[in-house]
C-alpha cells in the first residue's frame, strides 16, 4: 500500500526536519545568550558584548548580582576552578594591555616617529607591524573574553548552591 509508505515518510521527513529545526534555534539561542547581554545594551564592540553578556548571565538566570556575590562565590569555589577564572582574567589583562601598548605606539610611529628621525620606509614597517600586532591582540581578547565567560557562567551554574547555603539560606527544592 502506498498510501502508508508516504504516510510513514512524510511522518519521518517532517519530524527529521523539525527535530533539525529546533536544534538549529536552540543553538541560535545560545550563540545569542553567549554573545551579548541585555537586549537594552547592545554595545559596539565584540569584545564588550562578550563582557556584558556574561556579567549580565547570572543575573538573567538566577537573579543573582554578579558584582555582588562574584567575590562570596570565590570562597565557595574550588582552588582549580578558582585558579581556572583568574588565569583566563590575566590572559585578557594581558591581551588588552598589549592592544592599548600597540595603539599608543602605533600614534608614536605615526605622529612623533618621522620628526626624530625621517626615514619613511621604516615608520611605515613600524606602523604597519604596530597595527597587526594591535589587531591580533584585540582578537586574542575577544577570544579570552568569550572563554572567560563560559568560566564564569560555569562557576555561577556550579556553586550558586554552596553560595547559598554559605549565607545561610536555605537552597531552594526545585
Amino acid at each position: 500500500d502506498l498510501i502508508s509508505v508516504f504516510a510513514a515518510v512524510k511522518d519521518k521527513l517532517l519530524y527529521d526536519w523539525w527535530a533539525n529545526l529546533r536544534q538549529e534555534i536552540q543553538n541560535d539561542k545560545v550563540l545569542l545568550d553567549r554573545s551579548f547581554g541585555a537586549e537594552t545594551v547592545v554595545l559596539p564592540t565584540r569584545l564588550g558584548n562578550y563582557i556584558q553578556s556574561y556579567n549580565y548571565y547570572p543575573f538573567k538566570r538566577y537573579g543573582i548580582e554578579p558584582e555582588i556575590f562574584w567575590h562570596r562565590l570565590t570562597r565557595v569555589m574550588k582552588k582549580e576552578d578558582l585558579e581556572s577564572v583568574e588565569d583566563q582574567r590575566t590572559l585578557l589583562d594581558f591581551a588588552l594591555t598589549m592592544a592599548s601598548l600597540s595603539v599608543v605606539y602605533l600614534g608614536f610611529s605615526a605622529i612623533v616617529g618621522p620628526y626624530l628621525w625621517f626615514n619613511s620606509l621604516l615608520w611605515l614597517v613600524l606602523i604597519a607591524a604596530s597595527f597587526l600586532s594591535m589587531l591580533f591582540f584585540y582578537q586574542l581578547a575577544v577570544v579570552v573574553a568569550r572563554d572567560l565567560g563560559d568560566r564564569i557562567r560555569a562557576s555561577f551554574d556550579l556553586n550558586r548552591l554552596a553560595l547559598l547555603r554559605a549565607l545561610g539560606r536555605v537552597p531552594p527544592r526545585t
